[in-house]
């Protein structure tokens, strides 16, 4: 006599087995369909737990992240490491979104935990950099990424940004010799001519660094407002006033309100031309009303016209955008 009891487990198997190739397939369709952060929450349970459910987590968290969803990329990456404490991707992964959600404290200690997993992490470093850069430890900045550049020499990404804080500190030399290394090996890139030009023009070598800057303008494809910018003083430093003029112009077509580049035509205007010059400083202060060089230069031309009342205005409107000001309290004192 047949038992259809004994077939149960047998159908209860298949049914199980249906269920779990119909949950992966929609799934990968989901994936495929660039729903990634609906499929990996679908595939989650389908891993009970261990490395695999941490595996899932951490793609989930990727997916999250992507998708401009810190907190709760943060989360899926913290139960990833409850179900393995060393998925070092998984720490990563959170320090990364503790950076997007601003937590500096909290993604110093979980860099921290990674790299006690593993020392020779170049994204450990990479990260601690970023961290010491927001809490604007530069030094520290420069250390860390040097040590990811030392560990990962053919990441471009490391070396540039090494290359940005070794020009920060004034470490003209070591950045000059990344950026050209860069520059041999990518060449016409846009970002590292431009910062070539900082360096050429930190070195006071304006003609070479009007010509990076003009290089980095033909190279980009968005508006270069900086770059026309820093062109503007190469030339107006090595005695080209005119181009300067020009540069600046350039520079406000590509960002009306670039309160730097209203202020600098100011300044080309400030011997020759005042009233001009003061109009241009009142653009700059309309656009950045804490511009403290814009508020110190209307107290200079307002002291020259001999209306006092303006420039003890002006320079206390500069006190205020930058307590620090020394010349300001020194006019103010006169």
């Amino acid at each position: 006599v047949h038992d259809d009891r004994a077939l149960e487990p047998l159908l209860h198997r298949r049914r199980v087995a249906d269920h779990h190739d119909g949950v992966a397939l929609r799934a990968h369709l989901l994936e495929q369909d660039s729903h990634a952060v609906d499929a990996f929450r679908v595939a989650e349970p389908l891993v009970a737990a261990g490395a695999g459910r941490s595996k899932v987590l951490t793609r989930l968290g990727v997916a999250l992240r992507k998708a401009d969803q810190p907190a709760a990329a943060a989360e899926a990456f913290e139960n990833a490491i409850v179900f393995r404490p060393s998925n070092v991707d998984a720490r990563l992964g959170l320090v990364r979104s503790l950076l997007d959600l601003r937590e500096l404290v909290r993604a110093r200690e979980e860099v921290g935990r990674a790299l006690a997993l593993d020392p020779s992490l170049a994204s450990g470093h990479w990260l601690l950099g970023q961290i010491a850069d927001r809490e604007g430890k530069r030094e520290e900045t420069r250390r860390e990424y040097a040590e990811a550049v030392r560990l990962r020499p053919a990441s471009n990404e490391m070396r540039f940004a090494l290359a940005r804080t070794e020009l920060s500190l004034g470490n003209l030399p070591a950045a000059r010799a990344l950026l050209e290394a860069l520059d041999r090996e990518k060449p016409g890139d846009a970002e590292v001519l431009f910062q070539l030009g900082r360096v050429d023009y930190r070195d006071e070598r304006w003609a070479d660094a009007a010509k990076r800057y003009r290089a980095a303008i033909a190279a980009r494809t968005t508006p270069a407002t900086e770059n026309w910018l820093n062109l503007g003083l190469a030339l107006r430093a090595g005695g080209d006033r005119a181009g300067a003029r020009d540069a600046y112009r350039k520079a406000l077509e590509a960002r009306p309100a670039y309160a730097e580049a209203m202020f600098n035509l100011g300044m080309l205007d400030l011997a020759g031309t005042p009233d001009a010059a003061d109009t241009w400083f009142a653009k700059a202060i309309e656009a950045d009303p804490t511009y403290a060089e814009a508020w110190f230069n209307r107290g200079i031309l307002a002291t020259r016209a001999k209306r006092l009342d303006d420039a003890e205005a002006a320079y206390r409107k500069a006190l205020a955008a930058r307590p620090g000001y020394v010349d300001a309290r020194l006019n103010l004192a006169a």
